[in-house]
């Protein structure tokens, strides 16, 4: 089925009859296709909603440049005019991104809220955070050697 939006049209399948509605978001790249198993196993139990995003699946691509706060417009306008409420939303990488944007800017109410590998959430660990900062100050110490170039593949390899 499609929805028909000002900003684009959307592919979208619906899947099972519950009152608990489920939606899931793929993630960049991916289409409803990649969730069929997880479908077949929930289809009994929630009321399933997956989209295709354009350029994927079976949604055209628009002939103008889209944001993310675009996709989570059309996300947004398609539960509102379904009265989807708190329904339970499954977000992968960029499908979590724009989950993100949904409960944030658009302030929608999920009554459970599932990321998987989720864009949008950043790894703040010490080790990763200091190996960074340790490769930017011994970036600026390149110009101390006669060879800049080989200087800076050696500190590359080692962080």
């Amino acid at each position: 089925m499609y929805y028909n939006h000002e900003i684009f049209n959307i592919y979208y399948e619906k899947h099972g009859t519950s009152k608990q509605n489920l939606i899931i978001l793929p993630g960049w790249g991916d289409n409803r296709e990649s969730f069929n198993f997880l479908i077949n196993n929930l289809k009994d139990y929630f009321t399933i909603y997956i989209f295709d995003y354009p350029g994927f699946g079976k949604t055209k691509f628009p002939n103008t440049d889209l944001t993310i706060f675009d996709y989570a417009k059309v996300i947004n306008d398609f539960l509102d005019d379904n009265d989807i409420n708190k329904p339970i939303i499954m977000g992968h990488s960029f499908g979590g991104r724009l989950t993100i944007l949904l409960s944030s800017i658009h302030k929608r109410h999920f009554s459970k809220i599932i990321l998987m590998d989720s864009a949008g959430i950043k790894n703040f660990s010490f080790k990763k955070t200091f190996r960074k900062y340790l490769y930017k100050f011994l970036k600026k110490l390149r110009f101390f050697f006669k060879d800049p170039d080989k200087y800076l593949q050696k500190i590359y390899i080692k962080n």
